[in-house]
Parts: C-alpha cells; sequence; structure tokens
C-alpha cells in the first residue's frame, strides 16, 4: 500500500511540473530528452531504487539478511544497504565530473549539447 502512495505522490509530482512549465515562464533545459543517458543520472536512480525498497519493504531486508551466513554477517554491517545507497549517490555526484559522449537529440545541435563538463 505504502508503494502505492508514493507513486502516486511521484505522478504528482511530475503532473505539477509539466502544469508549472507550460503555464509559467519555467523553461526544462534543452537537451532533458537525453539527461537519462548520462550516469549521475542513472546512478541516483538505482541510489533512490535502493534505499526506497529498503525503506518500503524492511522485512525482506530483514529476511535477506537472516538467510545470510554467520561468517558473512560478522564481515558486513547490518546497515550494509544503507551504506551502499550512500555510495552509489557519492558516485553519481563523481561520476558529473567524468567526461561522458555527446548524446544526439532529435530536436537540438550537437554543439549546443554538452553533457560533460567543460572549462569555461
Amino acid at each position: 500500500m505504502k508503494l502505492i502512495i508514493w507513486f502516486s505522490l511521484f505522478f504528482v509530482a511530475v503532473f505539477a511540473l509539466l502544469l508549472i512549465r507550460k503555464y509559467t515562464k519555467i523553461d526544462f533545459v534543452g537537451h532533458a530528452g537525453v539527461l537519462h543517458k548520462t550516469w549521475s543520472v542513472r546512478l541516483n536512480a538505482l541510489a533512490f531504487t535502493l534505499g526506497g525498497c529498503v525503506m518500503a519493504f524492511p522485512d525482506a531486508v530483514m529476511h535477506a539478511w537472516n538467510v545470510l551466513p554467520p561468517d558473512i554477517k560478522s564481515t558486513l554491517p547490518p546497515n550494509i544497504m544503507q551504506y551502499i545507497s550512500y555510495a552509489l549517490i557519492g558516485a553519481s555526484v563523481l561520476s558529473q565530473y567524468v567526461r561522458q559522449k555527446s548524446y544526439h537529440h532529435p530536436g537540438i545541435s550537437n554543439d549546443r549539447i554538452s553533457l560533460s563538463f567543460r572549462r569555461c
């Protein structure tokens, strides 16, 4: 039930963004259609999905922890999923500084799209 509520809130937020874009002067960046191909967005999506699953399904995480052999349990900290989520968020921040190949967006010329950071 919680997951349905989260998805509902997500869709309401997306709908609100689209309404704000339509009825105000706020505009999205020109390369918003290709942002899903960048590593920073992919790693953030993975981190928030993992963190959301841990929060939404704590029983499944506890069951997976209890299934682990005792020698692995003694090596890993109990909140390893939280640390993995934090590491993915940190990796997504660092991946913004790594040059990524240029992606083509149908409505924009390639010289206007720069998904990698360059010195000005």
